[in-house]
């Protein structure tokens, strides 16, 4: 039966919420097709004092109008539901009592409450209830670990996986993180992957850069069982790696074709219209031949657009 929703035309761009959250987090689909949007709405109350509620966006109609309510404070958010049990996953990183994380730093992330004291760490959350609860959060890792995206079940290999990233001591630098769930996310193990290379001045770049090479790990599975890893970093591309034995073992980080967008500490950016690629304007460290296009460059006043023609 078709659904009379996926053929509604939109002829230009239509506002139909604001989100309150990024969605690489915060955003899911239940398994009965209902998309939700978590996350938090600022209040200010009239003696002054600031705070937040936790909200969650719901959309039954694929994505085309939203309703919003307010959610409790032990609701640990978005996540996924497994393909083997039928049982919802999420995982939070706590760094303190406050209920700060290591991905949610604003708390815009509920789920604290029920955990109490003694919550620094990586947490599970499990409902075998259905995608409201009830909820079980059990510890699976003594370490805050920054998470860009929710658990990932594999097809191929019957587990789960999550990437995240850790700062070690041994060097201060950031580190790509793997979790591997068994059992339906009974058994986890967790392992640290050595990092991309730094950043280092030499021609033709004429400017420092940041210096932590491998944050935000993302891993995507293909049809074949492999993984591969896309992580972000201060040099002109992504670094990639893959995995051909389920998660256990990665092969050497090496450079990918995407380029590695980096903001200057203006924050201003230009970039041209044909290429996702973001260079800044300010800086002189603009090494990439560029095309002839369109391009647009933004500052704190505004875009400001005109046609280049590069060199060749």
């Amino acid at each position: 039966m078709k659904n009379p929703h996926l053929y509604h035309e939109i002829f230009e761009p239509e506002t139909v919420a604001l989100a309150p959250r990024f969605a690489d987090r915060a955003m899911m689909i239940t398994r009965e097709g209902e998309i939700r949007v978590y996350g938090c709405r600022p209040h200010e109350h009239e003696d002054g004092r600031k705070s937040a509620f936790f909200v969650m966006l719901r959309s039954a109609d694929n994505g085309l109008s939203y309703t919003m309510e307010e959610v409790g404070p032990d609701d640990p958010g978005a996540r996924g539901a497994s393909p083997w049990s039928g049982d919802y996953f999420t995982m939070l990183s706590f760094l303190d009592e406050a209920g700060s994380s290591g991905h949610c730093r604003e708390s815009h992330v509920p789920g604290a409450a029920q955990l109490k004291k003694g919550i620094t760490g990586t947490w599970l959350y499990r409902s075998q209830g259905g995608p409201d609860g009830p909820w079980e959060a059990v510890k699976i890792s003594d370490h805050v670990i920054h998470l860009q995206r929710l658990p990932l079940p594999l097809k191929k290999w019957r587990r789960w996986i999550n990437a995240g990233q850790r700062r070690m001591p041994e060097d201060n630098r950031i580190h790509p993180v793997i979790l591997l769930g068994d059992a339906d996310g009974k058994n986890w193990t967790e392992t640290v992957l050595p990092a991309p290379p730094v950043f280092e001045l030499c021609y033709p770049h004429k400017g420092m850069r940041w210096l932590d090479p491998g944050v935000e790990p993302v891993v995507a599975e293909t049809p074949s069982g492999r993984l591969v890893m896309l992580l972000r970093t201060s040099k002109d591309v992504h670094y990639q790696c893959h995995s051909d034995d389920g998660g256990i073992t990665w092969s050497e980080m090496t450079p990918s074709p995407f380029y590695a967008p980096w903001a200057p500490r203006d924050g201003t950016f230009s970039a041209t219209s044909n290429s996702p690629r973001l260079c800044p304007s300010s800086s002189p460290d603009c090494a990439l031949p560029r095309p002839t296009a369109w391009w647009a460059r933004s500052s704190a006043s505004g875009w400001v657009a005109s046609a280049v023609s590069a060199s060749t």
